[in-house]
């Protein structure tokens, strides 16, 4: 696409050019009161000093419109390897990127997260680390393929800096839940043949005001370098 603008470059500055302009006025006028000959010449001349000063350019962009940028988040976290998560994360994908690719003057890009987080699926962090590479007015909007447990969400969504739609596709099923384990208590040293105690806290979660407290057996393997010894 082709575009035509008109842009005033002065040689001199406002305040040295305005006065001037004044007293070309002025002289003019006298002259048109007067009904002086060849004021229709002056006039002429005036415009063209005048113009030559304002110093127009005419200017012609080609202009190449830019596609509208989606971008697709994969969640890679250890907690998409349940059942059949990854599966239906992969197939999601799948079906997604055939329907946008199909769109014309839209980009599809792909980011995956929490492929080597162990401390939880930081999907804000790493999602502003790849839109800072993308132009806000392109952005169309963010799809998220992920399980739902999401460690860094700000208090305020709003405040994510985040200047397109987000939209979230859970892979869990309905009725699923988290459950932590947590080591309360362990020895830092034990003896050869002495038993060792440890305190675990076994939470699930979201945890309601009033869950119950209660015991649970959990099934544990003993491995010395890798090598299981005991269950």
């Amino acid at each position: 696409m082709t575009a035509y603008s008109l842009s005033i470059s002065p040689y001199l500055s406002f305040w040295f050019l305005a006065p001037l302009l004044v007293l070309a006025a002025i002289a003019l006028g006298v002259g048109i009161w007067r009904r002086a000959q060849g004021i229709g010449w002056r006039l002429l001349f005036v415009l063209v000093l005048i113009g030559a000063l304002l110093n127009p350019v005419l200017e012609r962009e080609q202009r190449e419109p830019l596609d509208d940028i989606a971008v697709l988040v994969r969640d890679a976290s250890p907690s998409q390897n349940l059942h059949d998560r990854a599966a239906r994360r992969d197939a999601a994908a799948q079906s997604l990127l055939s329907q946008m690719e199909g769109e014309d003057h839209l980009e599809v890009r792909q980011i995956t997260i929490g492929e080597n987080d162990t401390s939880g699926t930081n999907m804000f962090d790493e999602l502003d680390n790849a839109l800072a590479e993308i132009d806000s007015d392109r952005l169309a909007g963010i799809v998220a393929l992920t399980d739902g447990r999401v460690h860094d969400v700000p208090e305020n969504v709003a405040d994510a800096g985040l200047s397109a739609p987000f939209h979230a596709l859970i892979t869990g099923r309905e009725g699923e839940f988290d459950r932590q384990v947590t080591i309360e208590r362990a020895p830092s040293f034990s003896m050869v043949s002495e038993p060792v105690t440890l305190e675990v806290l076994l939470e699930e979660l979201p945890q309601a005001a009033d869950a119950p407290v209660g015991t649970a057996t959990i099934p544990a393997e003993l491995r010395v370098d890798g090598v299981l010894v005991r269950e």
